[in-house]
């Protein structure tokens, strides 16, 4: 039997009955090298599918006070103009 990854999360054959069809947004099948990640576990296959929800069982809901931000990871340094000081004796 191949490995049922749903969202992310490694599940029995079984529960793939319990998803509607118009969840789905994405159905993969790998094998061969592209299981590799997988290990063992992945010998047979592996079938990712990706939800529109994105996670199962998780409701998305919108709060208004919070507000997400993404770091913008490293940047160069930046040099700023700065003029020659004269000096008046």
């Amino acid at each position: 039997m191949p490995l049922l990854v749903v969202d992310n999360v490694i599940m029995d054959i079984e529960y793939l009955e319990m998803f509607s069809l118009y969840e789905i947004a994405q159905i993969d099948v790998l094998k061969d090298p592209d299981v590799a990640v997988f290990g063992s576990r992945g010998a047979n296959g592996v079938i990712p599918i990706f939800t529109k929800r994105g996670e199962t069982g998780i409701k998305n809901s919108s709060v208004y006070h919070i507000r997400t931000l993404i770091p913008l990871g490293y940047q160069q340094p930046v040099e700023f103009y700065a003029p020659n000081q004269v000096r008046y004796a």
